[in-house]
This record gives structure tokens, sequence and C-alpha cells, in this order.
């Protein structure tokens, strides 16, 4: 079922768009080989996509939204639905608050830092380690003892502590605390570091330092 609104005014309203993702409150969750992503977006906000690897479902459930691409234009109230073709571009652009679920195959692939090759660089009381994260690979969950920083210097990636994801695009510093559960996913080839406030120089004593 795809509910429409009103025809008569297309316009596409004056709307702040997605420049940090700090607004939208995502969670992600994985069942049965599909990856189910639910999104509370507030009025208001206009989302301009990627062009999409693979064709998605997606769900308006609460709220009210303009909806653009693929020679499309439409406005939408929950409860509809409406389809994402693959290598396409969409806009969205919120005209009420807005919770919004969209369905996948799950075409992620989870790889271990060890596998990134990482380099690894030390100064005095500091060290850092230097990935390289193809398009659509992901870091394990993991948590550390310490906060710590990471800096993204090249692509886009999406990171998950605990249940909430932001999306991040280079340049950016991230902070994460200590004790959380946390993954990175590369949605572009990326380059990420993390750097640790430590003395240590061995790398089996860093990994247990680090990881709980």
């Amino acid at each position: 079922m795809t509910t429409q609104l009103d025809t008569d005014n297309l316009e596409t309203p004056l709307a702040e768009p997605v420049t940090a993702l700090q607004r939208i409150k995502t969670l992600r969750t994985k069942i049965d080989g599909m990856m189910i992503t639910a999104q509370y977006i507030p009025r208001l906000v206009k989302i301009t996509t990627q062009p999409l690897s693979q064709t998605r479902v997606a769900v308006l459930a609460q709220g009210a939204m303009l909806f653009e691409g693929n020679d499309q234009k439409l406005k939408l109230r929950a409860p509809a639905h409406f389809v994402m073709e693959a290598n396409t571009v969409y806009c969205m652009t919120t005209l009420e608050d807005s919770v919004c679920y969209g369905v996948k195959l799950d075409d992620t692939e989870t790889i271990t830092e060890a596998d990134l090759d990482p380099e690894h660089f030390f100064t005095q009381g500091l060290y850092a380690r230097k990935m390289h994260m193809p398009a659509g690979t992901q870091v394990p969950t993991h948590q550390h003892m310490y906060d710590h920083l990471s800096i993204l210097a090249q692509g886009r990636v999406r990171v998950t502590v605990g249940v909430v994801t932001q999306e991040y695009r280079a340049p950016a510093m991230i902070e994460i605390k200590k004790d959380l559960v946390h993954t990175i996913r590369a949605v572009e080839d990326s380059v990420w570091f993390c750097v640790h406030a430590t003395t240590a120089t061995d790398l089996e004593q860093l990994t247990l330092i680090q990881e709980k």
C-alpha cells in the first residue's frame, strides 16, 4: 500500500539538507540475512541518497514526506511503503517528524583488523593505528578499556556505538567512550586512524590493553 497525500501542491519545501547526521537517530539490526534500518527523522530535513548498491523496500511508519527519484515525485503519509531501485539517487524531505524503516539484503563483509594490514605509529605516550577499509567492509564489534579518539582521514563510514549509528564523511574526528561496544563499516573506500594514550609498543600487549 502506498498512501499519497494531496497532489495539488508538490512544491519541495525549504528544508535543511543533511550535512551531519546527529539530528537523525538510526538503529540497525540483522535478521536472517536482511539488514533492517530504523530512522527517526525530524520535520523539514532533506536527505539525498548516494546511488544504492541494491534495490530496497522502505516503510514510512510515522509522519509524512516528499519522496523524489526515478521519475517519481510523491507526497507520502504513514502508513506507506515505497521501493528504492539500485543505482538511483533519491531525495526525501520530511514534512513532519517521521519514522522510516528500510529493508535490504545484508551484503556486509565482516573482517578483522588484521585483514586490513594496519600500519602502526608510536610517539611519546601515544599509539596510532592506520587502516585502509574497502567499501562494504566492517570491523567486528569490540570495546575498549578507556576513552579514545578516532580520525576518518578519507572516505565515508557508519559508526555504530551500542544501538546508535551515525554516518561520517572525511575529514572527521570521533570520540568513543570506554566500555561501549562499537563497530565501523566503510560506505566508501576509507582511511581510519585509532589513537590511544599508552606507552606500550608491543602489539600483543596493545591488543590486550585496548580491547576487552
